[in-house]
């Protein structure tokens, strides 16, 4: 990764929750995501998923927000030391939610992974779920880049600088 200059702005401390994304289909009718139906990811205090990034992009102007884009997202992740992960090197299932295979699958709450925050005070940004960016993927810039793997991916996806791409309509258990 080469170095970018990346100006000011402010992100979000959490991932959006369901109770969040709640808030705004009530308030505006907006269809409900895609997995509210399945209990192990409908937890009112767990980041929302199976929105695609068109829902995304209007729950953020809906908050008076807008999607970071890859390097802004990636920055607050990093942090000022550029880690690999939030809070520096290494990798332990205590710090992220990620590798389950087992039929337990869910999305954790926030709050579940404390030491999964970076310098700048973003939490839980890795891991649980992937994250829509407002960043058009470069090799197909009819996606859009996704980051910080998700609660399904093994570790070699938990990482600031790893990033996938998905279609603005996708809709996935582990995208929000």
């Amino acid at each position: 990764n080469q170095p970018r200059d990346v100006k000011g702005y402010w992100i979000d401390e959490y991932p959006v929750t369901n109770a969040q994304y709640q808030a705004f289909v009530t308030a505006t009718g907006y269809r409900a995501p895609k997995f509210w139906s399945e209990e192990r990811l409908d937890t009112p205090e767990a980041p929302v998923v199976g929105v695609s990034w068109y829902d995304a992009f209007k729950y953020a102007a809906f908050a008076g927000k807008s999607l970071p884009t890859k390097d802004q997202w990636e920055k607050a992740v990093r942090g000022a030391k550029g880690n690999p992960y939030p809070w520096g090197n290494g990798l332990t299932p205590e710090q992220a939610n990620y590798g389950q295979e087992d039929g337990t699958d869910a999305v954790a709450e926030i709050g579940k992974y404390p030491a999964n925050v970076s310098d700048f005070g973003v939490r839980e940004a890795v891991g649980n779920v992937w994250e829509w960016t407002d960043s058009p993927d470069p090799q197909d810039s009819e996606q859009r880049v996704i980051c910080g793997g998700s609660w399904c991916d093994d570790e070699s996806f938990v990482r600031c600088d790893q990033h996938l791409a998905a279609y603005p309509k996708d809709k996935y258990s582990n995208i929000g």
